[in-house]
């Protein structure tokens, strides 16, 4: 295969980086969950730092930003 070919599969579209980024914020959770309150209020705040993935489809942009005002209300 050319090399100078965009390969679709090494370039995700935005929705499909920011699912990755909500398997990742699950992961974090999962994590926090089971912490101590001082290392979970860490974990949270770090993930409060988020920002949404620009150009996403409308559902994915509204599930993103109802995600990331819940994650920030926990962390506050």
């Amino acid at each position: 295969m050319n090399s100078n070919v965009f390969n679709r599969q090494l370039a995700p579209t935005s929705d499909e980086q920011s699912l990755i980024k909500a398997r990742y914020c699950r992961s974090i959770l999962k994590v926090a969950a089971i912490s101590t309150d001082s290392e979970a209020r860490g974990l949270l705040e770090g993930l409060a730092t988020e920002q949404p993935t620009s150009n996403t489809s409308a559902a994915m942009a509204e599930a993103e930003r109802a995600a990331l005002s819940a994650i920030r209300d926990l962390a506050g």
